[in-house]
C-alpha cells in the first residue's frame, strides 16, 4: 500500500491509501523522494483550473527506480532518476520536429495524469531522466524548473542571437524562483553582470541581491518612470498580468521582450502599450515549458555549482500539503502575507 494526495474537488485535497500501481512494459516504478510544488499546482487546486478529478498534482519529481518493465530495461533498480513530466504524442509534426512542448495532443505527469504528490509513481520509461550518482536527488526533482529557464534562455539565443544574453542589458521581472534561477545562470553560465531585478515583494528582492546588485521594488520604478526605455531584453517571469504590460515600458527601441511568467488572469494590454511595441519595433517571445537537449544542459548547469535546492525554504510532508499551499494561496490574494520561495515535498 501507499500514500497518496488526491485533489478530489475545487478546494479539497485528501491523503488516501491505495495500491501501489502496476506498470507496463515500457514504464518504470519509482519510489518519488521530492516533488515541487509549483506556483502552477496553486490555481489547480484553489480557482478551478484542474483539468479533472481526482488527480494527485506534482510534475517536478525525483526517485529511485524499484520495478522496471520488460521494454525498459535500459533502467536498472536503485537508478536515481528525475521525470519529464510532458508526454508527448510522438507523432504530430512538431513531435517529429523534436519540439516535444509544441505538441498538441499531450499528456503531463502532474496535471492530466496523476504525478509525484504519491509515495509511489509509474512513469514511462521515455519520461525518465537518468541522473548522475553524485547529483542530489533535491536537485534532480528541479531540474525541471531549471530545464524551463534553459529553454527561455536558449530560445533568446537561437531567435536574436547570444549577445542579447551575455552583453546586453536585462531586466528581470519577478524574484520568485524563476526569476533568480535566470538570473544565477545569466550570471554564472554567461557572465553577465548587467542585471537588474524588480519585484514587488522586499524579501524575495533581499534573496536576489545575491545574483544583482540593481534590485529595486516595482511599484517604486512605476511611479517615478525610472527604467523606461532602459533594456535592451525583459523576462517576465511572475506571470502576473501588470508585470506583462510593465514589460513593454522597460525596454529600448528594437528590444526583446521574453514572457515565461505563466499568467494568472486576462490580460488586457491598452492601445498605448500596443502603440509602444510598434514604435519601438519590439520583439516578442514566448517560452512554454522545456525538450529533452533543455534537461541535459541543466544537468551540466547544477554541476558547475548552480543548485535550486539551496532556494527550498520550506519542506513539508504529504499530509502537510494543503496547509502550506492553503499559506501560499493566500499570500497570492493577498489575504495573509507568507514568505516563502519554494516549497518541497520529501517523501
Amino acid at each position: 500500500m501507499m500514500k497518496k494526495l488526491l485533489l478530489i474537488k475545487n478546494k479539497k485535497l485528501n491523503l488516501i491509501e491505495t495500491k501501489i500501481p502496476k506498470i507496463s512494459s515500457d514504464e518504470c516504478l519509482i519510489k518519488v523522494s521530492f516533488c515541487g510544488i509549483c506556483s502552477s499546482d496553486i490555481p489547480r487546486i484553489y480557482n478551478q483550473q484542474s483539468y479533472y478529478y481526482p488527480i494527485a498534482l506534482g510534475h517536478e519529481i525525483s526517485g529511485k527506480v524499484i520495478k522496471v518493465g520488460n521494454k525498459s530495461k535500459s533502467f536498472k533498480i536503485n537508478d536515481k532518476v528525475s521525470v519529464y513530466p510532458l508526454i508527448p504524442c510522438r507523432k504530430c509534426e512538431q513531435c517529429k520536429q523534436r519540439e516535444y512542448n509544441k505538441c498538441k495532443k499531450y499528456k503531463y505527469y502532474g496535471s492530466r495524469n496523476d504525478g509525484g504528490y504519491s509515495e509511489y509513481l509509474n512513469v514511462k520509461k521515455w519520461n525518465l531522466f537518468k541522473i548522475q550518482k553524485k547529483l542530489d536527488l533535491r536537485d534532480a526533482a528541479l531540474l525541471e524548473p531549471l530545464s524551463v529557464c534553459c529553454h527561455a534562455i536558449n530560445k533568446v539565443i537561437k531567435k536574436v542571437g547570444i549577445n542579447y544574453i551575455k552583453k546586453k542589458s536585462i531586466l528581470i521581472i519577478g524574484s520568485g524562483f524563476l526569476g533568480i534561477l535566470i538570473a544565477q545562470i545569466l550570471k554564472k553560465e554567461y557572465n553577465n553582470s548587467n542585471i537588474t531585478i524588480i519585484d514587488k515583494n522586499l524579501k524575495k528582492l533581499k534573496i536576489a541581491k545575491k545574483y544583482s546588485k540593481k534590485i529595486y521594488l516595482e511599484k517604486n520604478i512605476i511611479k517615478n518612470n525610472r527604467l523606461n526605455d532602459y533594456f535592451n531584453l525583459v523576462i517576465e517571469t511572475s506571470g502576473a498580468s501588470s508585470s506583462f504590460n510593465n514589460s513593454i515600458k522597460f525596454i529600448k527601441n528594437n528590444g526583446v521582450l521574453l514572457w515565461m511568467g505563466n499568467i494568472n488572469k486576462n490580460l488586457n494590454i491598452p492601445k498605448k502599450m500596443v502603440s509602444s511595441i510598434l514604435r519601438k519595433e519590439a520583439t516578442i517571445l514566448g517560452s512554454w515549458n522545456s525538450n529533452h537537449e533543455d534537461w541535459n544542459f541543466a544537468q551540466k548547469l547544477i554541476k558547475k555549482g548552480i543548485k535550486p535546492s539551496k532556494l527550498i525554504s520550506h519542506y513539508v510532508n504529504l499530509s502537510e500539503v494543503p496547509y502550506i499551499t492553503k499559506r501560499i494561496y493566500n499570500h497570492k490574494i493577498r489575504k495573509k502575507k507568507f514568505n516563502y520561495l519554494k516549497t518541497a515535498i520529501r517523501l
